[in-house]
C-alpha cells in the first residue's frame, strides 16, 4: 500500500507506517531541517515545502494520507 504524508515533521509517524509495510510516495513539510532528515530516511521520495503552495496536482495518488 502507498501513502503520502502531510505536516510530516521529523517522520516519526511515517517511520511507523514504513515498518507496517507502507511505501511513501511524497512528504509535505515546511521546516528545511526536517525535510533534510526526511530525505536521509527516505531518499528519492519527493518532498514539498509548503502546504499552502501544493495544489494536489503534483502529488501522486496514494492509498493513505497521513
Amino acid at each position: 500500500m502507498t501513502c503520502g504524508s502531510l505536516f510530516s515533521g521529523a517522520g516519526m509517524g511515517d517511520l511507523g507506517l514504513t515498518r507496517a509495510g507502507f511505501d511513501h510516495r511524497w512528504f509535505v513539510e515546511v521546516e528545511p531541517w526536517r525535510r533534510k532528515l526526511l530525505a536521509k530516511r527516505w531518499p528519492g521520495v519527493p518532498r514539498y515545502s509548503d502546504i499552502r503552495e501544493v495544489t494536489g496536482h503534483e502529488l501522486e495518488q496514494v492509498d493513505l494520507i497521513a
